[in-house]
């Protein structure tokens, strides 16, 4: 159990050295401001240069403190000691305050880490059949550190209040205790007596309390961390709340971020993958501004306008962007810096179940309305409160409408970083994997290229839809298991490349020494695996010998028990500022959601705020570009271009437009060498929403293959290939053979197997495209991985679908016939005599992706939400279809698969990047020629091309029809 101290040791120690260091640091900073001052007789007097109060004190000696620069100015003669001792003991008792401020912080954290980490070893020990005491364990450990942490949060307040707040709203994740007890920091803190309040009032805004209200209640309506409010009454009859600044929070909350910021320190040398500095950072900024209720003042006129352009009242408003809340008035003449005058609203708090219920309030209405009143001020005005908890909002009795209160800590995004927001969000809500990167890199957050992820369980995450708290809370105790099996199974299997720790002899006897070791391969050991008690023989991995290399280069052969899997270092190398408190709105709408127990999708919500912000940005864009203000026309995307001989075609186009069922197409039909139609619908994005036109193309995936196979073919009848001859013979080095049994001779992948899908290359370099997806970009690369690589089984066998191979054999064979590339041939062979050479291309090549883009003729795919699968990942198969799957395998093919995960790399969680269609937006993966999946062609260039096969006589690219020239 000293473990489980070393935290709290080390964050003690650092609290010790930062006042420590803080006092030294006091003291000779100052020493050199000593001067002398001129002998004068004691007396308390105000600085006339606007100072703060200076003491003198003097008989034979003068000595002057300046309470703002707290400068200290002594002269040589003797000082009177009982003054010296006075201020320095002051000085001493003051320091000494901020000390003991700054261990209860660190013993609330250690007490809170030490009690959960016993009782994790505890309930670890019990039984399956103990749960149910294990569980009474959990609850009661919840209400007692939830009583104590609250205690502890009211003690310090400040900083610390506002922890409790968000932690509070968080009914989505923290247990239920916590929420219950924590919510009390909304607004049920301990208040100043009225006695101190007072006279703040009096002086902030320079009248006697009687002259200004009619009434004032002494006791306040609610207090939180920064203030607490009143009740009043103005001498002309209007009702008010009056809110007022606690005194020396200020300084409070400043000493709350140094302490914070000593335990980020500690926590990111402990754990790396935790740095709050972000979040500190940007507190750290915006507590100054939160001090000041005129700038309050500013942000809540602010917010107001911005939330009166989407009024439910407006008619013309599109209906998902009416916005139904309000927000209090500042009442003018009565702002100050610690004194802000509202009107008061009659409401109670928007998770008061209770009041809900007996006003009869639409909770999920209210939900969405609260959603859609941050999406706009996040995505179109770029300006959101940055505190959100349910304390800051409340619910009108008589109009039964959310009211937003507090913007004094608020956060305000530049036009760049709220375009890649709502970016962000149109790309989760589209599914297009390209989009979300591009839009979390704008954002700043930075990704460990080094570490591989599944973009898809981030993005759930971030966006996964707000359920009630029942099935939150199940939802999230499913993803803590989830991820504990993960990890579990992870750690019992090993495979090549994998990060491990070895335990070796120590140099004493029975001591253990770990090295950090990367494994080369895995292989069975020839003595047995021993028995264990209640679990048998043959535990998992125990018979196994590892081959590692140590960080020296030294290799090793290890026992499976000695070695360990290192964790993962988290992909996420830095959280940017403004997604941390983008996140803390999401968490405010989730646990917001939980706690009314509705279900709200506010990805769903959200979305059309971000594509309004997107066609803003867009327009404003257009306007730069254009000089003469030429006028952006907002239908285009809605109309039908182009040519159509096909009655109703255009009438079909515009209702799947208007369906939402595509977002963009083209349209084209050849019959007897006649154009019939070339039409363009929709638009080519869904962020810039720019039309689709003829010219426009697009990426069509697999139907690339039609085109790479027909260059071969017409090779093939020209004599340049024999479509039964080996591959090797037109590629030399490609040695991809095996061995058939039947015959016991090996067997070679000729061309016809590659067409007809039979060379059984279907899964090679699988490993290295699932680690490395832009490894496709390289040509060379991918032609040695085909090379080298060994079939899965008998060429000629049953045909299995080659997604990616298929283009990189017709490539290698292409290249080893003509010396051209395959892409150049088809330029050459296909697309220069048809006259298309534009509109179809094998890839775009080096700068064809900003060449098209700027044209305007480059289109974007996307998914459908409901639909998608955005991690590339097969979809789950069932134990069943495992079995049967199994049992169709040869026993030839299994001993193979057993064999290659001894040396074979770990596979990549969530499936290939590849699989997923939205990653072709990539612009280096467009600017590549992938031989079997992105071919960018236009609807026309590829009817062009379909004519030609079946009319060969006309479009002259064959000498006889396809089907006699005896390919696959």
């Amino acid at each position: 159990m000293h473990l489980l101290y070393r935290p709290v040791f080390i964050a003690l120690f650092s609290v010790l050295v930062l006042n420590c260091g803080d006092t030294a640091a006091f003291a000779l900073t100052k020493a050199p401001s000593l001067q002398r001052q001129p002998h004068g007789r004691a007396a308390m007097q105000k600085r006339g240069d606007g100072g703060g109060p200076r003491l003198r004190m003097s008989a034979t000696s003068s000595k002057a403190i300046n309470a703002n620069d707290a400068s200290l100015e002594l002269a040589d003669d003797k000082p009177r000691a009982t003054e010296l001792r006075q201020v320095s003991q002051a000085g001493f008792w003051k320091r000494s305050e901020l000390f003991v401020r700054s261990v209860q912080v660190f013993w609330t954290a250690g007490r809170l880490f030490l009690d959960y980490k016993i009782l994790q070893w505890r309930t670890n020990q019990m039984t399956e059949e103990q749960e149910e005491r294990s569980e009474e364990l959990w609850e009661a450990a919840h209400l007692r550190n939830a009583d104590f942490l609250y205690s502890q949060f009211v003690s310090l307040e400040g900083l610390w209040v506002k922890l409790g707040q968000f932690l509070s709203s968080r009914a989505d994740v923290m247990p239920g205790k916590y929420v219950e007890v924590l919510s009390k920091c909304q607004d049920s803190l301990p208040s100043r007596p009225f006695s101190q309040v007072k006279p703040l009032v009096e002086s902030e805004l320079g009248k006697p309390i009687s002259e200004l209200f009619e009434s004032f209640e002494e006791q306040p309506i609610a207090c939180a961390s920064i203030a607490q409010v009143h009740k009043a009454v103005l001498k002309g009859g209007q009702q008010v709340v009056v809110k007022i600044q606690h005194d020396k929070v200020g300084k409070r909350l400043l000493q709350d971020l140094e302490n914070l910021q000593t335990i980020g320190d500690v926590m990111k040398r402990l754990e790396p993958d935790f740095d709050f500095s972000p979040v500190i950072r940007e507190w750290a900024k915006s507590i100054p501004n939160e001090l000041d209720f005129e700038q309050e003042r500013e942000n809540l006129l602010r917010v107001s306008r911005t939330l009166a352009q989407r009024s439910p009242d407006d008619l013309s408003a599109q209906q998902d962007l009416k916005i139904d809340v309000t927000l209090p008035v500042p009442v003018d003449g009565l702002v100050n810096t610690r004194v802000l005058v509202m009107s008061y609203v009659d409401g109670f708090k928007v998770d008061d179940m209770e009041m809900l219920e007996k006003y009869q309030v639409d909770k999920k209405a209210l939900v969405i309305n609260i959603t859609r009143a941050f999406a706009q001020q996040i995505f179109c005005d770029g300006f959101y409160s940055a505190d959100p908890h349910p304390g800051n909002i409340l619910v009108d009795r008589h109009t039964k409408k959310a009211v937003l209160l507090d913007f004094g800590l608020v956060k305000e995004l530049d036009l760049a970083t709220r375009y890649h927001f709502a970016k962000l969000l149109v790309a989760a809500a589209e599914q297009d994997v390209q989009g979300l990167l591009d839009a979390l890199e704008g954002v700043g957050l930075k990704l460990r290229p080094e570490v591989p992820f599944d973009l898809a369980l981030l993005v759930k995450y971030f966006f996964r839809d707000a359920v009630p708290k029942e099935q939150a809370q199940k939802e999230s105790k499913e993803r803590r298991d989830t991820y504990k099996k993960k990890n579990e199974k992870a750690r019992l299997s090993l495979f090549a490349g994998d990060k491990v720790d070895v335990k070796v002899a120590g140099r004493f006897p029975g001591m253990k020494t770990v090295l950090k070791a990367e494994v080369i391969s895995v292989t069975k050991s020839e003595q047995p695996a021993l028995a264990v008690e209640g679990k048998g023989v043959g535990v998992v991995g125990d018979n196994m010998m590892v081959k590692v290399r140590y960080t020296s280069g030294e290799e090793a052969d290890v026992s499976r028990g000695s070695v360990s899997v290192q964790k993962q270092r988290s992909p996420i190398d830095a959280w940017p500022d403004a997604f941390i408190f983008f996140d803390r709105v999401l968490g405010l709408l989730r646990g917001l959601t939980a706690s009314l127990s509705v279900s709200v999708s506010y990805l769903e919500v959200m979305t059309p705020f971000a594509r309004a912000a997107l066609v803003e940005y867009e327009a404003q864009q257009q306007q730069q570009q254009h000089a003469q203000n030429e006028k952006i026309n907002e239908k285009a995307v809605e109309q039908v271009r182009g040519e159509c001989a096909i009655k109703g075609l255009p009438e079909l186009l515009q209702s799947l437009l208007d369906s939402n069922q595509i977002l963009g197409c083209q349209v084209a039909v050849i019959q007897n060498g006649k154009v019939l139609v070339d039409t363009a619908a929709g638009a080519r994005d869904p962020y810039s929403l720019a039309p689709v036109q003829s010219d426009s193309v697009f990426n069509v995936f697999s139907v690339t293959k039609a085109v790479a196979a027909t260059a071969v073919h017409i090779l093939a009848q020209r004599g340049e290939i024999d479509m039964d001859t080996p591959v090797s013979k037109y590629w030399p080095t490609f040695q991809s053979t095996r061995r058939t049994p039947s015959t016991s001779s090996d067997t070679e992948i000729t061309i016809r197997h590659v067409l007809n899908h039979q060379a059984a290359l279907s899964d090679a370099g699988i490993d290295e495209m699932s680690k490395d997806p832009f490894i496709v970009c390289d040509s060379d690369a991918m032609l040695r991985l085909l090379a080298e690589a060994t079939p899965a089984a008998a060429p000629g066998g049953a045909a299995k679908y080659h997604y990616l191979t298929f283009g990189w054999l017709i490539e290698g064979i292409v290249r080893g016939a003509t010396g051209r590339s395959l892409s150049q041939v088809v330029h050459d062979e296909i697309a220069k005599p048809l006259n298309i050479s534009e509109e179809l291309l094998m890839g775009l090549g080096e700068g064809g992706y900003g060449r098209l883009k700027g044209a305007g003729r480059l289109t974007d795919l996307t998914l459908k939400r409901s639909s998608a699968n955005i991690s590339g990942a097969p979809e789950p198969v069932s134990e069943e279809s495992d079995a049967v799957s199994e049992a169709d395998t040869s026993a030839e093919e299994r001993k193979t698969k057993e064999q290659a995960n001894t040396t074979r790399s770990r596979p990549i969680e969530g499936g290939m990047l590849l699989l997923n269609p939205t990653f072709f937006n990539n612009p280096r993966i467009r600017e590549a020629s992938i031989p079997a999946a992105n071919g960018h062609f236009s609807a026309r260039a590829l009817a062009r091309f379909y004519w030609a096969l079946l009319d060969p006589s006309k479009s002259g690219l064959f000498t006889v029809p396809l089907s006699q020239t005896g390919g696959g």
